[in-house]
């Protein structure tokens, strides 16, 4: 008999997109648009295809903690792909716990998988915005829509009741017919409110446009972080260890990986911006002048992992690591330092296209 799955199709139809602030579990758990029910068949087949003990692990966290246990199944599922297979967190010498011990048929690897937050700020600028997004919404008259161009700071402990009351006034100088836009803006203590009001709009939407989140890419810095954090339970594992780590900023790379793992190119310009010479600065991660034999084998790193397809993952492996590792890892495209430190080697991948054995959700869905 057939397993149940895991997202099982809604009953009621709702073809509706996700709302402000609303998990992707919650999502799943109702929208029936193409997309939804595309995403839904490719979680239940991933789920499906792991260890009984390790889904169930994975399924209860994606309602809690979606994009690290989303990354956790993806990481599981790569190694399949590879021809592990996988126990779901054995516990170390020390009792920590490992997210992953891979069995390939000639070696064993630990695993741990990170996601970290890439992009920070703009996560939080984008949880400030929902209560005062909702607001306006609910204010917004029918027939209108409303191009939301600046929100004030406002935190989750401060009050709305200045925002809610400029914004009703705003409303209220709305015409009662109209053919052209009407722009708004209100100063509060902690910003301006900017809004730009169309009409003719028809349809339950009243925002248009949400305010534009600015970010700067810190992938690096939390790549660096995230190796860092998961040393303890590395040193603790039975045998060599690689870290998992999805970079998932907005413009994040691999080449991300290499300045944080290994180092990075640099030019000297002359007085006339003239280029007089370049180099290699090895002061990655990985670069470090020590002697004894690395926690951490290498890294195995990802790049923005989500419904869609993704590139294969690259093997970045630590220069003092002298052990043996699986040959199908060593398959994947391979990144290391230079012996010397003057810069960072590559091996192309031997088995290129692994990841499209995952089938993710097409992109014209």
């Amino acid at each position: 008999m057939m397993a149940t799955p895991r997202f099982p199709e809604p009953i009621v139809p709702d073809a509706t997109w996700g709302r402000r602030g609303e998990s992707p579990a919650e999502w799943l758990a109702r929208s029936t648009l193409p997309r939804a029910v595309a995403a839904r068949q490719f979680l239940n087949s991933q789920l499906a295809a792991l260890p009984d003990d390790l889904q169930s692990v994975i399924f209860v966290a994606l309602r809690s903690r979606w994009q690290s246990a989303f990354f956790e199944m993806i990481v599981a599922r790569t190694l399949q792909l590879l021809g592990a297979s996988i126990s779901a967190e054995p516990e170390g010498i020390d009792g920590s716990r490992i997210d992953f011990a891979a069995r390939f048929t000639d070696l064993p690897v630990n695993i741990e998988a990170v996601s970290p937050i890439i992009d920070a700020e703009a996560g939080e600028a984008v949880k400030l915005h929902v209560p005062l997004l909702d607001i306006i919404e609910t204010l917004v008259p029918e027939g209108w829509g409303a191009m939301v161009l600046e929100l004030p700071r406002l935190g989750p402990n401060d009050s709305k009741r200045q925002f809610r009351q400029e914004v009703a006034n705003m409303m209220a100088l709305l015409p009662a017919r109209s053919t052209r836009s009407v722009d708004f803006t209100a100063d509060l203590p902690k910003g301006r409110i900017h809004l730009c009001l169309y009409p003719g709009i028809d349809g339950d939407q009243r925002i248009l446009m949400e305010p534009a989140i600015t970010s700067w890419n810190n992938s690096e810095q939390r790549i660096r972080r995230a190796a860092l954090r998961k040393k303890r339970q590395a040193r603790a594992a039975n045998g060599p260890s690689l870290v998992a780590i999805n970079a998932g900023g907005i413009s994040s790379k691999f080449e991300d990986f290499d300045v944080a793992l290994f180092g990075r190119t640099y030019e000297q310009f002359d007085p006339r911006l003239g280029v007089i010479g370049k180099g290699f600065q090895p002061d990655g991660l990985f670069a470090g002048r020590r002697s004894e034999p690395p926690i951490l084998a290498g890294v195995l790193a990802f790049v923005n992992v989500g419904f869609r397809q993704i590139p294969d993952p690259v093997l970045y492996l630590h220069p003092r690591f002298t052990e043996n590792l699986p040959e199908s890892l060593l398959m994947l495209e391979r990144r290391y330092l230079d012996p010397a430190g003057e810069g960072i080697g590559m091996t192309p991948s031997q088995h290129p296209g692994v990841m499209t054995g995952l089938r993710f959700v097409p992109n014209d869905i």
